[in-house]
């Protein structure tokens, strides 16, 4: 997969997505309702999170390996 290759896989943890690396280390905590896995976005590797109200998606961002939003939608 291409996250594999990357070296970040998400994760769940208690209802919450994370991502860990190959060695199964935590690089970003399970903080997100939901994450989709990190995709190479013209050089950029980014992973679309989100949050629900109600079982509705309310809000979607996009993190890097560092966990910092670069980019975001609000419903």
């Amino acid at each position: 997969d291409v996250y594999k290759r990357q070296g970040l896989v998400c994760i769940k943890k208690n209802d919450k997505y994370g991502f860990i690396d190959a060695k199964g280390n935590v690089v970003i905590e399970p903080q997100w309702e939901y994450a989709d896995d990190f995709v190479d976005a013209g050089g950029q590797w980014v992973a679309a999170v989100y949050k629900y109200s109600e079982s509705e998606v309310i809000w979607k961002g996009f993190i890097n390996e560092a966990n910092e939003l670069i980019g975001e939608i609000s419903y």
